[in-house]
């Protein structure tokens, strides 16, 4: 094994694993934090090292039970990881500071870009035509985590839930609605 030297003032560690022909072979990881600043003239984000450089992960880590909450922060030692990992872990504001009951954020690193679409809480309705979405509450700020993404399991009978998203909220079988007659919020 080789001895890593690590002049820098992000986080490293080495390890060996063995491929699928048994032959053994030397990893590094080592990891890097960026935070956002955020020029408030222009609004123009650019990425710069975190002044405080955020430890290697050993295992995944939770913002809460497990079976219940998103992942926070993924383990950094994979056995097989052939990109970079980005993750974000950031509050959405609404622009100008003002509550609003939607509205879409997004984040742009390079070409890579991801962005999403907001919305206040809703709550399922009972109309005479059948069950629909109430208006979105205006917010101010909302985590980008999964339990507040549409998703959700029903735990009546067949345990069922979203598939995509087992975590996350609104989400209630046509079935179990027209069974029920309860909100699904």
């Amino acid at each position: 094994m080789f001895e890593l030297q690590n002049f820098t003032c992000f986080h490293t560690q080495q390890f060996k694993n063995i491929d699928q022909t048994d032959r053994a072979y030397d990893v590094v990881v080592a990891k890097v934090s960026y935070e956002f600043e955020i020029d408030p003239e222009t609004g123009k984000t650019e990425l710069a090292f975190a002044r405080k450089q955020t430890p290697l992960t050993f295992a995944d880590t939770y913002y809460g039970d497990p079976s219940q909450t998103s992942t926070q922060f993924e383990s950094d030692f994979s056995l097989y990881k052939p990109k970079t990992d980005l993750v974000v872990n950031a509050t959405a504001y609404a622009p100008d500071d003002v509550p609003s009951r939607q509205f879409t954020v997004s984040v742009r690193i390079g070409d890579y870009q991801k962005s999403l679409a907001l919305t206040g809480e809703r709550y399922w309705v009972r109309e005479a035509a059948g069950w629909s979405l109430s208006e979105p509450d205006p917010i101010l700020s909302l985590p980008i985590r999964y339990e507040f993404a549409f998703g959700g399991s029903a735990v009546e009978d067949d345990h069922t839930g979203y598939q995509q998203n087992a975590i996350g909220i609104g989400y209630y079988p046509k079935a179990e609605l027209k069974k029920t007659g309860s909100s699904g919020h």
